[in-house]
């Protein structure tokens, strides 16, 4: 064995004996303030209040103590004087008494709001029910019968209440929604469709999100918009029918103008039925006043072969398929 080794041994076998010599050490003054605690607060003290001794060790220091139990509450006490140690012990026993006499007190003012609550009215609602059961279960009256059997009922209660409350909303939801389907199917227009697509809009997400209205109103569409295309269809008839070819003429005219003293001819036309005026002058344009046209540039002649080349200008004639153009009867036909 190398000299390095021994040495490592011997400084294991010193540490371990001053390990086992402080433990000694440490058991017996613990031993010591044992005894000195039984002396100063009595045995029968420490049996009933379940004594703990033990070495509290923190940072370079180690201390003595004894922690008590009372009431479900306990504490840590420290080596000191006799007179101390008693003192310690008696003024937190009462500030533990003071608090379960507040505890106690609040437990009953408690149960019997509960019970006032639960059973001698009906003021009450799902939050005020939490709010009470979270008040019984901070003061430990869960465990109590009658305390339970009034929550219990309660939820009970509630639950049926909003069970009944929801179902007369869905009746009354639905006699809404059959009141609706019944109106989307004598929509006749645009304007009453629209109607009732902003009241289902704007109403309750239960209505607007129905499949039965949704598609209600998705067929309404359809049949309203089949409906125009067939007056449409209809109304472009009547105006073949009504239809025949004419001409009319375009009269070009200029007129000498000023901008910013600068002369120039700005040019114009009109409609007219006839290319010539009449024998005092005046042209007589289709959509205005008769004038006389000073500057006359050209008179050209407009055919008119289809109905869908009339000018805007021509008359028009209501049918029970909506308004229709007509060729002007004073027109020169083809």
């Amino acid at each position: 064995m190398s000299a390095l080794q021994r040495l490592r041994e011997q400084v294991e076998k010193e540490r371990a004996q001053r390990r086992a010599a402080e433990e000694a050490s440490r058991q017996q003054a613990l031993q010591q303030f044992q005894e000195w605690v039984v002396e100063t607060l009595g045995e029968d003290v420490l049996e009933e209040f379940q004594a703990e001794f033990e070495v509290v060790t923190g940072g370079t220091c180690a201390r003595l103590a004894v922690t008590l139990h009372y009431c479900g509450h306990q504490q840590t006490f420290f080596a000191a004087t006799p007179e101390r140690l008693r003192e310690q012990v008696v003024e937190w026993t009462e500030r533990v008494d003071d608090r379960e006499q507040e505890r106690a007190r609040e437990r009953t003012e408690v149960r019997k709001e509960i019970l006032s609550t639960l059973l001698q009215t009906e003021k009450y609602d799902l939050d005020h029910l939490s709010l009470l059961r979270y008040k019984a279960e901070r003061c430990d009256l869960l465990g109590d019968p009658e305390v339970a059997a009034a929550l219990n009922t309660a939820q009970k209660r509630l639950e049926e209440a909003v069970a009944r409350a929801e179902e007369e909303r869905r009746q009354a939801m639905e006699a809404e929604i059959a009141k609706l389907l019944g109106q989307l199917g004598s929509v006749q227009n645009w304007s009453e469709w629209r109607a009732l697509r902003n009241r289902i809009d704007y109403s309750d997400p239960y209505i607007y999100s129905d499949s039965r209205i949704r598609e209600a109103l998705e067929e309404v569409r359809e049949r309203l918009e089949a409906q125009d295309e067939e007056r449409e269809r209809r109304r472009l008839e009547a105006q073949a029918q009504a239809f025949y070819p004419f001409r009319y003429y375009r009269v070009h005219y200029g007129v000498v103008a000023f901008d910013d003293g600068e002369r120039y001819l700005d040019i114009g036309y009109f409609g007219c039925l006839r290319p010539e005026p009449n024998e005092d002058g005046w042209w007589y344009p289709v959509d205005d006043y008769p004038v006389r046209v000073a500057n006359l540039i050209k008179v050209e002649r407009i055919e008119v072969r289809e109905p869908d080349e009339m000018p805007c200008w021509c008359p028009r004639q209501d049918t029970e398929w909506g308004e229709i153009l007509v060729p002007p009867a004073e027109a020169e036909r083809l």
